[in-house]
């Protein structure tokens, strides 16, 4: 008896073009993300950057404030965050220092 074979679509010399495309798609698809990768870090670093501007003047702020109400300086972040002496805080929280490297 003789095996036969189903019917098969399409024409033997067209084989392996979807495959080809879907690797060609790929290939695009990682330079595209090889070029954008620095932009991206680039704009986290400034992101970062500028929180830490916002916090610096934040400090410089409670400074201020605590200088033109005391008449002295600061000894400690507690004297800015926790209300001690005349029930006053001058900062809401003292904050950590984000880390931020170069790319």
């Amino acid at each position: 008896m003789k095996h036969i074979s189903p019917k098969r679509t399409g024409k033997r010399g067209q084989r392996g073009y979807a495959l080809l495309m879907m690797m060609f798609f790929l290939a695009i698809l990682l330079l595209s993300m090889a070029v954008a990768k620095p932009t991206v870090i680039n704009d986290l670093t400034r992101e970062k950057e500028t929180e830490m501007v916002w916090r610096g003047k934040q400090y410089v702020r409670g400074i201020r404030l605590y200088y033109q109400k005391m008449h002295r300086f600061p000894i400690e972040l507690d004297d800015l965050t926790k209300p001690k002496t005349l029930g006053v805080r001058f900062m809401r929280q003292a904050y950590k220092a984000a880390r931020c490297s170069a790319a």
